[in-house]
């Protein structure tokens, strides 16, 4: 997913060391423990959590932008701007903007197990709302049509 990005060689390998071969230690009362290796990604906290997290959701940007390109997803607004609103990105958040049609939702879901397959990051359903606007009651009522889309 690094390469994906456009930038030189040099730069994701620094990256990529900074991911998978950082060390640690703990110190606690001016006392510093021995060195250890990380589990596994990003820790909670890291400063470079932010670009990191911009860059992939780039990548997740320009992927909606060629589904919608190919008419596979469509976004609010169609008439007003071409291809429409589809994300908006704020911090660590997303906001995913819809036609509403079952076959488009399912391409979206298929583009949304794409990225969690390229990327190695899990889209957490739990902590995601579906907001419906300006939609038939019966339909709004039955999150399950999108949630059994495979």
């Amino acid at each position: 997913m690094v390469e994906s990005t456009g930038f030189r060689p040099r730069w994701n390998s620094w990256i990529k060391c900074l991911l998978f071969q950082s060390i640690f230690s703990i110190r606690i009362n001016d006392t510093t423990g021995s060195y250890f290796v990380g589990g596994k990604g990003l820790k909670q906290g890291d400063p470079i959590s932010p670009l990191l997290f911009n860059l992939v959701a780039d990548i997740f940007s320009k992927m909606l932008n060629k589904a919608s390109n190919h008419n596979l997803i469509s976004g609010l607004l169609t008439n007003a701007i071409p291809g429409g609103i589809i994300i908006l990105h704020y911090a660590d958040d997303i906001i995913l903007f819809l036609e509403d049609s079952y076959e488009k939702a399912k391409n979206f879901k298929w583009i949304l197990c794409c990225f969690k397959n390229l990327s190695g990051m899990k889209i957490n359903f739990h902590k995601s709302d579906l907001i419906t606007i300006n939609v038939d009651e019966n339909m709004a009522n039955s999150p399950p049509h999108f949630s059994a889309v495979t």
